[in-house]
């Protein structure tokens, strides 16, 4: 394959395609599907289309965010990226209740979801605040918080806990927080100068 057939399939991935947290939630995705295709036909409209739902919706909001323009329509569609694993979880635990896989698989998959989870609490505006000063920013200029939007029965602690990781996979985050969001940034910048040449 010659440098130019190379570029090409190169330019063929799209963006969120190199991100590693769609990465691994695109192979969860093609796992949690091959599952449901064991399922028994009575699940077809119960537990079998939840479950291919929510685990596309994860790859599916990750995709979205990574492509959307503007920081708070990002920031919305990770949040909801976020709630499908959870669900997608809560799911693999109800087939492993009603028998159709092994705790081990079902405790595999869990982790494997949960991995991404530090441990750690932040809040948009702390994310705002970081990655608007790295680039000599005051985030408050640039975005618009509409309390009206703001939804009642909305969790407002989400912290993933990545105990169970640590321990039976012996993973452990090594990215801080503050280097994440300048990681991200710059990863923002480097696709934006690469887009126009």
């Amino acid at each position: 394959m010659d440098e130019k057939q190379n570029s090409n399939r190169d330019k063929a991935i799209a963006g969120f395609e190199k991100l590693w947290v769609w990465q691994k939630a695109h192979q969860l995705l093609v796992e949690v599907h091959d599952i449901c295709k064991t399922l028994p036909h009575h699940e077809r409209f119960k537990i079998k289309d939840q479950l291919e739902h929510s685990s596309s919706s994860v790859t599916d909001n990750i995709a979205e965010g990574h492509t959307s323009y503007y920081y708070q329509d990002k920031i919305k569609a990770f949040n909801i990226a976020r709630k499908e694993a959870g669900e997608s979880q809560n799911h693999i635990r109800t087939i492993q209740a009603k028998e159709y896989i092994a705790k081990a698989r079902a405790d595999e998959i869990v982790i494997r979801y949960e991995v991404v989870a530090t441990g750690e609490t932040h809040s948009v505006r702390e994310f705002a605040e970081l990655a608007f000063r790295h680039l000599d920013l005051d985030y408050r200029e640039f975005v618009e918080i509409e309390s009206d939007l703001f939804r009642p029965a909305e969790v407002f602690s989400l912290t993933g806990n990545a105990t169970k990781a640590r321990k039976k996979l012996g993973w452990n985050h090594h990215c801080k927080f503050e280097d994440l969001v300048i990681k991200m940034v710059e990863s923002d910048f480097a696709l934006n100068r690469s887009a126009k040449s």
